[in-house]
């Protein structure tokens, strides 16, 4: 009988790899079902997202240059609960920035505990997978039957545009690191300030 996998071939190991990937982002999916066009009226707000845009782009670039030289985590399976609650406070905390994605809270909470680049970029892939599904099941209910086909094409479409695109970023980072993404986030937080401030937008 292999590590983690009880009689009745029920493999423990990734039971609880999934609870953990759901229990991640649930409660932020729940919270946004509800509320969340409350929580889109205050991050709608230049300022607010400009400002988490550079917060979060200077804390990459600070913390990256100590990211290789200690990884504790190069397993999915190794992934905490301790990890899966601050992945989880972090998502509803961007309900209120709005500027803080799956894959740049794994960059950080990876960066932070010293989660492995591929590790952590790997459990934001499901985290999204889940996402979708959760989308599908919650708003098929509001669907009229000529919309059904839509949402399908929809669906695909971004969810190949996305599995594409994290697979262009996992390349990425096996032989890169974060900083580029860092520094990205600080100029554009920047960028949007400076319009800001001339009353562009």
């Amino acid at each position: 009988m292999k590590n983690g996998e009880c009689k009745i071939g029920i493999n423990i190991s990734k039971v609880n790899l999934c609870f953990k990937i759901i229990v991640s982002v649930f409660p932020y999916l729940l919270i946004n079902y509800f509320y969340g066009s409350f929580f889109q009226s205050i991050s709608n707000m230049p300022v607010v997202s400009s400002v988490v845009l550079i917060f979060t782009g200077v804390a990459i670039v600070l913390f990256e240059s100590e990211y290789d030289s200690d990884v504790k985590i190069d397993n999915l399976f190794e992934v905490r609960w301790i990890h899966v609650l601050v992945i989880l406070f972090l998502n509803i905390f961007s309900l209120i920035c709005g500027e803080i994605s799956i894959l740049g809270i794994m960059m950080i909470v990876g960066i932070i505990f010293h989660i492995s680049r591929n590790i952590a970029v790997e459990f934001g892939f499901y985290s999204i997978l889940f996402i979708y599904i959760f989308n599908i099941i919650f708003y098929f209910s509001n669907l009229y039957n000529d919309q059904f086909s839509l949402l399908i094409v929809g669906f695909l479409i971004s969810f190949i545009t996305a599995v594409f695109s994290i697979r262009f970023f996992m390349n990425y980072i096996r032989e890169k690191d974060f900083k580029l993404i860092g520094i990205v986030k600080v100029l554009f937080g920047l960028y949007f300030l400076i319009l800001i401030f001339l009353k562009l937008i």
